[in-house]
């Protein structure tokens, strides 16, 4: 805030953004804070501070910061691999007070950054209808997905469909023979977080008894 009745600095952080914008677990982001002189006279030599979860990254040097200027630090920070979660992010302007304000009580912004899983899992089956005891061309493939996590399995089970199967097999595909049940497939996964994550595909048997 502006308080046009003294002729003091004011620092304040105008805007905290991140690079990208929403990573997932193991991405470097970009931390970018912007800090700026909403007051009436320069600032002299002072430091801004970022923390995520409390925890300092080392605050920054400022030389000076003009009135009405701003200025941009930037932080690398990241995300912690196997887990996901929303982090809280806090950026300090004049950390350790080393400047004289109008208003002391302003250098503070709060917001947050969240690591999250960006996943996908596609399966298809082609055809979807078969005629009891024909065959069907099971395809998939798979994002964000750790590697060697995925798993096969059917309702009812299949002799073919069981067991580990490669992250991605979008070209050839997996035949299934001889049906004479409708069966859903299933392929399960383990995403970024460590969460298992599933797709299935139904395909239906005619004239089955």
């Amino acid at each position: 805030t502006v308080n046009c009745g003294s002729s003091q600095p004011d620092l304040v952080i105008s805007n905290v953004s991140f690079s990208p914008s929403s990573p997932t677990p193991g991405d470097s982001v970009t931390i970018t804070v912007t800090e700026k002189n909403v007051g009436n006279q320069n600032a002299t030599s002072h430091y801004v501070d970022l923390k995520i979860d409390g925890n300092s990254l080392n605050a920054k040097y400022v030389s000076s910061l003009g009135a009405g200027n701003s200025t941009d630090l930037v932080w690398v920070y990241t995300c912690p691999t196997g887990a996901c979660g929303t982090h809280t992010v806090q950026a300090i302007a004049d950390s350790y007070n080393n400047v004289s304000e109008s208003d002391e009580n302003n250098n503070t912004y709060n917001t947050s950054l969240s690591c999250s899983s960006s996943y996908y899992i596609n399966l298809s089956a082609s055809p979807l209808q078969v005629s009891s005891g024909g065959s069907t061309t099971l395809y998939w493939s798979t994002s964000g997905i750790k590697s060697g996590t995925c798993t096969a399995s059917a309702t009812p089970s299949n002799s073919q469909w069981t067991g580990s199967q490669v992250d991605n097999n979008n070209y050839s595909g997996v035949l299934i023979t001889g049906l004479t049940q409708s069966t859903t497939f299933y392929l399960t996964c383990t995403d970024s977080c460590n969460i298992r994550q599933q797709k299935s595909v139904y395909v239906t048997v005619t004239g089955s008894t």
